[in-house]
């Protein structure tokens, strides 16, 4: 059976998929390219790229941080550093549930929201960047009411969100 039938035949069963046979050393488990960050991008990009991702660069950047345990910053300006052999399998995972076009916030179980991380999984909405801009908003609302005199202005967020 394919990757993509296992994919299509989980899917209808409601589970995850196993880690997928990917064709090519893109992340064979006797592959080096994931030895160091550099090729750990690299080869994410390429293997992303590949299934028709076209996000890939960043995608491929935000899974090796997570899987290294690193920040942005550390993975542009340490790209030798080497995986262990638990980063490397854990990118692994992420890779293969990726390309299941599974949202990167559930698989690393985070995403921001204006500054503040939140713990997400498939129960909640993944905050968008968009209702930043109505939380910005409501604070210009609050300022002008306060400004005009309310001095503690009330707004109500209701029926929006999962929580």
């Amino acid at each position: 059976m394919s990757a993509a039938s296992d994919v299509n035949q989980s899917r209808d069963l409601g589970q995850r998929p196993a880690m997928l046979d990917l064709p090519g050393p893109s992340i064979q488990d006797d592959c080096t390219c994931f030895t160091t960050v550099a090729n750990a991008r690299l080869s994410a990009r390429n293997v992303m790229l590949e299934h028709g991702m076209s996000d890939s660069s960043l995608e491929a950047d935000l899974l090796v941080c997570h899987a290294a345990g690193l920040s942005r910053l550390e993975l542009l300006l340490e790209p030798e550093h080497r995986l262990s052999a638990e980063q490397v399998a854990r990118l692994r995972r992420f890779l293969s549930r990726r390309l299941t076009r599974e949202p990167i916030p559930y698989i690393v179980g985070a995403s921001e929201f204006y500054g503040i991380e939140f713990h997400v999984d498939p129960r909640v909405l993944i905050p968008r960047p968009e209702t930043e801009l109505l939380v910005e908003r409501a604070i210009d609302v609050a300022n002008r009411l306060r400004a005009g005199g309310i001095e503690r202005p009330v707004i109500a967020d209701i029926g929006t969100g999962s929580g």
